[in-house]
């Protein structure tokens, strides 16, 4: 397995003292990767375990025990991890990641409206209130995901190349799960079994109008149209509105206090400028500063004021492109900026100083 740096923020007064370091699962690409002898091992007891109790059709993503040990960890496709002591063969459990809908019981409640978080961590993630209340109007849901073909895996820093890893993401001194899904960054702690944090890091809501009637919308092509539609609304309807883009950039540490562990997220949001703009692109709406604190081994959201988020950040000296995920992945790229999130057509100064 290679060590990949993962460098997510420069400050003395960090609870991490030193680089963070995210390894890499192993992943399960039909051998395409170089296995060791106990990972083989691990991966033919893991498949045989589980399959024995009770799944039969769905795809290994990656797997790993952390670094050590006979518990290993696997990630599959219906965003289940799955627990296994390979040397006793012990089914350790499933999990999901993303939550259950609280109307998906038997004494489902009169007139329930399953919520947007449905499929995701939960109540307390953030996401902009004009992309939720687009997917609620159209009955849509946007549960976690991983890539679906090639050209998605090249996009938004092919962080889904490796969609499963591992590192102290707690300050802990304990290793958590990482998985990387098409749009959000998911972290999963094994002794709590169950997702402690995650954030939308890219939310790709555009697509180029004129393609939008090439695809075969019947769609106005004038001036008081914008430059881009909604992605989203053309996927799931056959149909769409005015385009969005978010990114998300996470910072941790300690913030609020002396030892005290926390992360911060900085969201962007934009929409798309019309055509009759002579500026070509988008327009941001708002950035918005999201804290949340770790309490009793989750990650919980704060009611700390936006502008107070901001401060901290400016306190450090914690740039647009200091917070994480700056540097990509993809073939050709290693190490550059995510160009998505620092693209001149966002019409920000932020995300390209």
């Amino acid at each position: 397995m290679k060590n990949f740096a993962l460098l997510l923020m420069f400050s003395s007064s960090f609870v991490f003292s030193q680089e963070i370091q995210l390894v890499n699962a192993v992943p399960s690409d039909f051998g395409k990767t170089q296995r060791t002898s106990e990972e083989k091992v691990a991966s033919q007891v893991i498949s045989q375990v589980v399959k024995d109790n009770g799944l039969s059709d769905s795809l290994s993503l990656a797997y790993t025990n952390m670094g050590a040990g006979n518990n290993w960890y696997r990630l599959y496709d219906n965003y289940h991890i799955y627990g296994v002591n390979v040397s006793t063969k012990q089914y350790l459990g499933s999990w999901k990641l993303g939550a259950a809908s609280p109307c998906a019981v038997d004494d489902e409640p009169e007139d329930c409206m399953t919520p947007w978080w449905t499929g995701r961590w939960g109540s307390q993630e953030f996401i902009e209130a004009e992309y939720i209340e687009r997917i609620q109007d159209h009955g849509i849901l946007i549960p976690f995901r991983s890539a679906y073909n090639e050209d998605e895996l090249g996009l938004y820093g092919c962080f889904n190349h490796n969609s499963l890893r591992y590192g102290d993401l707690t300050g802990d001194g304990k290793a958590d799960l990482a998985i990387f899904l098409m749009n959000d960054f998911v972290i999963f702690s094994p002794e709590k079994k169950k997702t402690i944090f995650a954030v939308m890091y890219n939310n790709p809501d555009w697509i180029n109008w004129p393609e939008l009637i090439e695809n075969g919308l019947a769609l106005t092509n004038e001036d008081n149209d914008p430059q881009y539609g909604s992605r989203k609304l053309y996927e799931e309807l056959g149909t769409t509105d005015i385009g969005y883009r978010g990114y998300a950039k996470i910072y941790v540490g300690s913030f609020e206090a002396e030892n005290t562990q926390g992360i911060l997220v900085w969201r962007k949001f934009y929409q798309s400028r019309l055509k009759k703009d002579p500026v070509k692109g988008f327009e941001k709406i708002r950035d918005t500063y999201i804290h949340y604190k770790l309490v009793n081994g989750e990650y919980q959201k704060q009611s700390t004021a936006s502008d107070t988020v901001k401060s901290w950040l400016e306190a450090k000296n914690l740039t647009w492109q200091k917070g994480y995920p700056s540097k990509s992945e993809c073939p050709g790229q290693v190490g550059q900026l995510i160009p998505e999130m620092h693209d001149p057509l966002l019409n920000d100064p932020d995300v390209l100083k």
